[in-house]
């Protein structure tokens, strides 16, 4: 399953390293690393080029927001999945094979997502579990109701169907 990351890059140039790392070497091969740069002031996009693999793919946009960034790089992914990462957070390395595990499992599920560590900037790391209606691996019977209880993923924990979010 060809699977793009998209990562919205606004003056985070100290993690942006690690973060492309961590989406290039996972066990489940990325097709792409679509990285939209958010107007930054720092110097994170000329470390995004200077990375010399041919997976990542850099775009400049003037300062828009996140979110227009994430929708800049939906525009340009060629995945069947799509999965986000923020610059300054860092996959494991199975959580795109995990992903596309879940994508197999469930093929009528459009939004996938995973469990995911919690790590304040030199504390202890947490683990944050999905939904406790989903036991081990499952659908979210009433997203909604379970979305009032508790945030139970992020962002970076999450991926989606490219066929949901392209329109042709």
């Amino acid at each position: 399953m060809r699977v793009s990351v998209i990562i919205p890059l606004y003056n985070k140039a100290p993690y942006i390293e690690a973060a492309l790392e961590s989406a290039l070497s996972q066990t489940h091969p990325v097709i792409e690393v679509i990285v939209v740069d958010d107007g930054s002031t720092d110097d994170g996009a000329e470390r995004v080029a200077g990375c010399r693999d041919e997976r990542v793919r850099l775009f400049r946009q003037a300062n828009a927001g996140v979110s227009a960034a994430r929708n800049a790089g939906i525009e340009s992914a060629s995945g069947q999945l799509i999965a986000f990462l923020d610059a300054d957070d860092v996959y494991l390395p199975g959580f795109v094979q995990r992903v596309v595990e879940l994508a197999r499992a469930f093929p009528n599920a459009g939004v996938l997502a995973t469990g995911y560590l919690r790590q304040p900037p030199g504390g202890i790391a947490t683990e944050m579990r999905l939904h406790q209606s989903v036991q081990k691996i499952g659908v979210v019977p009433d997203f909604y109701r379970a979305w009032l209880g508790s945030s139970f993923f992020f962002t970076s924990s999450v991926a989606v169907r490219g066929a949901l979010v392209h329109s042709d």
